[in-house]
């Protein structure tokens, strides 16, 4: 019986409470890390799929396009596209209905969006 019980009794539980709370406090760190991560990804998805829609938007209207789209994150960390920039030659007619598109499509107000000759 004494054998049986001599380990149990010599056990540190000290020791594991310790080890438990440091692996608990690195899988936290890990859990941020990798949520942050995870928001970084989703924003530059959310911006590329973003500027190649309206690309192809542009495309519809006779015209080629470059697209730079700039995100915010919402208080529930999910990124939305906030801003664009378009680069590209475009008459009045074609800038004023990807303005317009962009605008109802993507609720980014024309305040918001840049035309550049490209």
């Amino acid at each position: 019986m004494v054998a049986i019980l001599r380990p149990v009794l010599a056990f540190d539980f000290d020791g594991l409470s310790l080890a438990l709370t440091r692996y608990r406090t690195e899988a936290e760190g890990y859990s941020a890390e990798l949520t942050e991560e995870n928001g970084r990804l989703m924003k530059g998805i959310i911006e590329e799929q973003t500027g190649a829609y309206i690309a192809d938007k542009a495309a519809e209207l006779g015209c080629s396009v470059t697209v730079d789209v700039e995100c915010a994150v919402d208080e529930t960390g999910f990124p939305y596209p906030t801003a664009v920039t378009v680069m590209g030659s475009l008459d009045t007619e074609q800038r004023n209905a990807l303005q317009r598109s962009i605008e109802a499509d993507f609720a980014i107000p024309a305040e918001a969006q840049t035309f550049a000759a490209g």
